[in-house]
């Protein structure tokens, strides 16, 4: 019985009297559970098998030596998670109480019966198997609560990058946590917005009358832009900076960002009508298309970062912008490439702009233009 298997209930019998430990062996033989038993025959032996893995110790209290039962009790708490069982044929209350204080599972008198031996083994492997279970419970417990927090948190993310993003790019965001972390070239689509005389706007009227009436506009571009899958990138005053095609792929981002502009200028339109209505100022918008390869990725600092596009096409694509006229849409060469069969357009004189050697060929998207069937 001294052979060491697995997947067994590990008893370690200890008394000073050989005839006891045999008996209780026999009397656990006698069951119909498989244990592994070790025997010691003082406490001093069995301190040296402390370091296995007992699910109980069976211990007499009176014992030779220099460690008697209690101090067994006692060393078996401190060292391991095993129950202890104590037996005694000379019973007290201070045995008792020592035997409480140091919490022995049971106390059991000898000439121990074998029926109220069992029910003591049995009730002490069933009460740490119902342990093991609140614990792996507790467990799983904790372990789902985490994953909610962490879900919600994500959701949390998910919902506020949602107000600047399409619910696909959200999407593509959470699922990959670190694509802002390096830069990469990309063919995108850029668009520039912005308000018209808006300076002079701010000049005249109440604070929280232009706060009011550029939420109100910037609403009217956000939903265009959503709609058509971009990105508002950022606010710039009381203009943006869209993105179409990146950081997620995006077919045919060129003709979603006309689309989006022509939406936007749309919205925008009803929005000043309704102003008119009740006496306001309106307030009509310019927009500044460009395609071509950029470099998007994180700007910034080791502190502050933020996900952003760069290079020719964005420097062409706001110089557009600011070169249109109230209520227009210009766009860039590449641009006028991908939607030339899909929109109505008109071709614009060249414009030399800023920073930008030789002249540049714009075209002007019809501002009530549809698809072209």
């Amino acid at each position: 019985m001294d052979q060491v298997t697995t997947n067994k209930n590990k008893i370690l019998v200890v008394d000073d009297l050989k005839m006891n430990c045999d008996l209780i062996c026999e009397i656990l033989e006698m069951e119909n559970e498989e244990y592994e038993v070790k025997k010691a025959y003082s406490g001093d032996e069995a301190m040296a098998y402390l370091e296995h893995d007992w699910d109980i110790v069976i211990s007499d209290k009176n014992m030779p030596g220099s460690v008697d039962g209690i101090d067994l009790l006692h060393k078996v708490k401190e060292k391991t998670s095993a129950d202890v069982i104590l037996m005694t044929g000379f019973p007290n209350l201070e045995t008792a109480i020592e035997s409480v204080r140091g919490k022995a599972f049971d106390y059991l008198i000898k000439p121990i019966s074998i029926n109220s031996f069992r029910l003591s083994i049995r009730r002490c492997l069933e009460m740490r198997r119902l342990n093991k279970e609140l614990a792996r419970e507790k467990t799983i417990r904790n372990e789902l609560e985490s994953a909610y927090a962490e879900l919600k948190k994500m959701s949390k993310i998910k919902k506020v990058f949602g107000q600047f993003a399409a619910n696909e790019v959200a999407e593509f965001a959470t699922e990959n946590p670190d694509f802002w972390k390096k830069s990469e070239i990309k063919q995108a689509t850029v668009m520039f917005a912005d308000v018209v005389n808006f300076t002079k706007f701010t000049q005249k009227e109440d604070p929280i009358e232009v706060v009011k009436a550029i939420n109100g506009i910037h609403s009217c571009i956000f939903t265009a832009i959503v709609e058509n899958g971009g990105v508002l990138n950022k606010f710039l005053g009381d203009g943006l900076l869209a993105i179409f095609g990146a950081p997620l792929p995006q077919e045919n981002h060129a003709e979603k960002a006309v689309s989006a502009a022509i939406k936007a200028q749309q919205n925008v339109k009803a929005l000043n009508t309704q102003r008119c209505k009740q006496g306001l100022v309106s307030l009509p918008i310019r927009i500044g298309i460009n395609t071509g390869d950029v470099v998007a990725g994180c700007v910034g600092t080791n502190e502050r970062t933020e996900y952003t596009v760069m290079g020719h096409a964005v420097n062409c694509a706001s110089r557009f912008e600011e070169s249109a006229q109230s209520g227009e849409i210009l766009i860039g060469e590449n641009t006028y490439k991908h939607i030339a069969k899909i929109y109505s357009v008109v071709k614009e004189l060249p414009l030399q702009l800023q920073g930008v050697q030789g002249e540049v060929t714009v075209y002007k998207v019809l501002r009530e233009a549809e698809k072209i069937a």
